[in-house]
Formats: structure tokens, C-alpha cells, sequence
């Protein structure tokens, strides 16, 4: 019977077409992740970057321990903001640091990793209305891995040296 014969080739290459599709789908997702699309740290990177860009950020704060100081346990975010040795703030910043800040910060590179860090240093944003915390990036000794926020991560070359640079501190 010609029909049925007809219609059974007809599911087959619908089946064959559904399938073929959802590879690719799979495939788009899994280059999509791969490029960095889903990478919570990368996003609070970028978010931080969109209210330093809307004039939101009124106040950066920079946390530090020195790289000698030993401890008995590592060094968590939250220890690091209770127990920091410095502390300078930048409040109100001006254009050239927000340019510069603005440039350093699009340019960075940070991947989500299992493990955290041994934190040093930090730097926190603060909104300009009612002090609301806009995030925080802080760095390991070598200032190529800490958090964003409480995510642990990586960073590219040279991001805390940059970001020193660019809120004019000294090395």
C-alpha cells in the first residue's frame, strides 16, 4: 500500500527532523555555557558595571590584609570584613576614575571555580542611596582568585592590579 508507505516516510523524516533539531538545541546551550553566559560570577561582574554606568555607585570600599599575615584558618570574605588591617574608601567618584574603573571592570574576565581562596583583599561597591551594598570582589594573595560576592572565582591577568591603578591607589 503506497499511502502507508508514504506516511511512514513521512514520521520517519519528521522524527529525523525533531532530533536533528534538538542536537542543535543542546549543542547552542552547551556553547552558550562554554562562552560564559552562565556564570553567576561573570553576571555580578557585569551587574556592578551597569550601576557604576547609571551613576549609582556613590562609594567604593577597599578592604586589605597584608599577604605575610598568617593564619591558622583561610581567610573567608566575611573574615576579611571584619578583620581587615587597612581600609580606604572612595566616596563620590569622579570621571576619570569612573571611566577608568568602567574600562578595567568590562574588560574583565572571571570564571565561577569550585574551591575558595585565601582572601586578602576586597573591593565593595556601595549604592548611592541609603548605603545598599552593590557588590564585592575580593582577591587572594596573588590577586588571581578569590570571590564575587560569596562566589568563588578566578580572575584574568592583572584585574586587582588594574582596579588598584584605577581607583589611584598605591601598589
Amino acid at each position: 500500500n503506497i499511502s502507508s508507505v508514504r506516511s511512514g516516510y513521512t514520521m520517519k523524516a519528521s522524527h529525523a527532523i525533531a532530533i536533528g533539531f534538538l542536537a542543535w538545541l543542546l549543542s547552542a546551550c552547551h556553547h552558550a555555557d562554554q562562552a560564559g553566559m552562565h556564570n553567576p560570577a561573570q553576571t555580578r561582574i557585569d551587574g556592578v558595571v551597569q550601576e557604576l554606568h547609571a551613576g549609582s555607585v556613590e562609594t567604593v570600599e577597599v578592604l586589605q590584609i597584608p599577604p605575610n599575615t598568617e593564619f591558622l584558618i583561610r581567610v573567608t570574605p566575611e573574615t576579611l570584613e571584619k578583620a581587615w588591617i587597612y581600609k580606604t574608601a572612595v566616596r563620590r567618584i569622579d570621571s576619570g576614575r569612573l571611566d577608568n574603573l568602567l574600562a578595567v571592570l568590562k574588560r574583565a574576565r572571571v570564571e565561577q571555580v569550585a574551591t575558595g581562596s585565601d582572601i586578602r583583599s576586597g573591593i565593595i561597591f556601595h549604592a548611592s542611596s541609603n548605603d545598599r551594598r552593590l557588590g564585592a570582589i575580593y582577591f587572594d594573595r596573588t590577586g588571581r582568585r578569590g570571590a564575587v560576592d560569596n562566589i568563588p572565582a578566578s580572575f584574568g591577568e592583572n584585574l586587582f592590579s588594574h582596579l588598584k591603578v584605577a581607583l589611584s591607589m598605591c601598589e
